[in-house]
């Protein structure tokens, strides 16, 4: 089994921890300790301070570049701090992401570094497609659109001062084998985890998806989009489904009660094995 404890989300019931809009989550699984995401960078250092956990990471990994994802790192490196020995992301995970306001005009909302800052403390691998980061442990990108996924009209991205729709070309997910089965844990899923679990089964052929973790980015979609979700995750009978942060609780508990007790809310200070 894989040991996940979430480190940041918008949710908490544990005494002295955070909740910010954000997610992050350390993993530990063949023999190494991931962290996935840092938030925005308000809760990750006090939430590890107060769970105890003093050592850096062998392994960061960023699943795309937006602020609640990752805050904590840029926090930590403005302290000098290192997160991991070493850093993982996509290719395009400085790309210019950017949210429409109300008014039409658009803040930033990405990856608030550069690459030559972050090199000075991390041994930084960019990827594209499946690569294997550790045994059995798959990073895994370039996410194929085989159902439309379009769950937030505000998101874009700007290149060369022109403005379009995000297409999130550098969100990656983490995928695990483990007792013959599959372990999927995401950022965001901005691609559509419907997308994420299709793509996962056609790199994976013949392993069953055991256990589904992260936010599905439904807290802006309409009904019609959460049933759908729904109405595809439940003949996969994945066993367990952890799913919080950008999921929304009108979809997670949409999600719940069609799919049951097997769907868990994620929140700052929840371990499970998976």
């Amino acid at each position: 089994m894989i040991k996940i404890t979430i480190l940041a989300d918008n949710y908490t019931d544990t005494m002295n921890l955070c909740s910010e809009h954000g997610f992050s989550c350390a993993i530990e699984a063949a023999g190494k300790r991931i962290l996935l995401d840092t938030g925005q960078g308000m809760a990750l250092a006090h939430n590890m301070d107060a769970l105890g956990m003093k050592e850096k990471f062998d392994i960061a990994v960023i699943t795309h570049g937006h602020y609640d994802h990752t805050g904590g790192l840029i926090q930590a490196m403005k302290k000098g701090a290192a997160l991991a020995d070493s850093l993982y992301a996509h290719h395009n995970v400085f790309n210019r992401h950017m949210k429409r306001n109300v008014d039409g005009s658009f803040s930033f909302i990405g990856f608030d570094s550069t690459e030559n800052e972050l090199k000075n403390l991390y041994n930084i691998t960019k990827i594209k497609g499946k690569t294997e980061i550790a045994e059995n442990v798959f990073l895994c990108g370039d996410i194929p659109r085989y159902t439309e996924f379009s769950a937030d009209q505000n998101l874009f991205v700007e290149s060369d001062g022109e403005f379009k729709k995000d297409p999130f070309d550098d969100e990656l997910f983490l995928a695990f084998i483990d007792e013959d089965a599959l372990v999927i844990v995401t950022g965001c899923s901005h691609c559509g985890i419907t997308n994420i679990v299709e793509h996962t089964e056609r790199l994976f052929p013949g392993l069953r998806i055991r256990s589904l973790v992260g936010g599905f980015h439904l807290f802006r979609a309409e009904g019609n989009q959460i049933s759908s979700v729904a109405e595809y995750l439940k003949p996969k009978k994945i066993d367990n489904i952890l799913t919080g942060h950008c999921t929304g609780i009108d979809a997670f508990f949409k999600i719940r009660n069609s799919l049951g007790e097997s769907v868990i809310m994620t929140k700052a200070g929840l371990t499970e094995f998976v």
